[in-house]
């Protein structure tokens, strides 16, 4: 398993539906998002992190919050909060394997970029 990007495709791709999300491992694998535009342009969401006050995480005034037991374990969760600030458009070159499925169907594609500008889609062929 492991981490992976995510890559929002918005020009059609042979034999999928629309409207998939994807994941892949070609970028920096740190949980990014990424974006194809209809007009081929690839494009990397800008974020930053914000530290989440207690009171508005999930386990907090919960028994687990203050579980000596638990060493604090469940404060953690919902600590940080991802904010968008928008999109940039990279300058990235080579290529990608992007993957998801949907009701047991796999769909996988190749996807070759040129200073960010989608040049060739392939589907990859599954194995049996």
């Amino acid at each position: 398993m492991g981490l992976y990007d995510e890559i929002i495709c918005n020009v059609s791709l042979p034999g999928c539906p629309d409207g998939l999300l994807f994941q892949t491992k070609d970028f920096d694998n740190c949980l990014e998002i990424y974006k194809i535009t209809e007009t081929g342009k690839l494009l990397k969401e800008i974020s930053e992190m914000e530290v989440v006050p207690e009171e508005e995480r999930p386990y907090y005034n919960k028994p687990e919050w203050n579980d000596p037991k638990l060493s604090g374990f469940f404060r953690i969760f919902g600590s940080l909060r991802k904010n968008s600030l928008g999109w940039k458009e990279t300058n990235f070159t080579g290529e990608i394997t992007m993957y998801t499925s949907r009701d047991d169907e796999w769909y996988e594609y190749k996807l070759l970029f040129v200073k960010g500008k989608l040049r060739e889609v392939t589907k990859v062929k599954e194995t049996t």
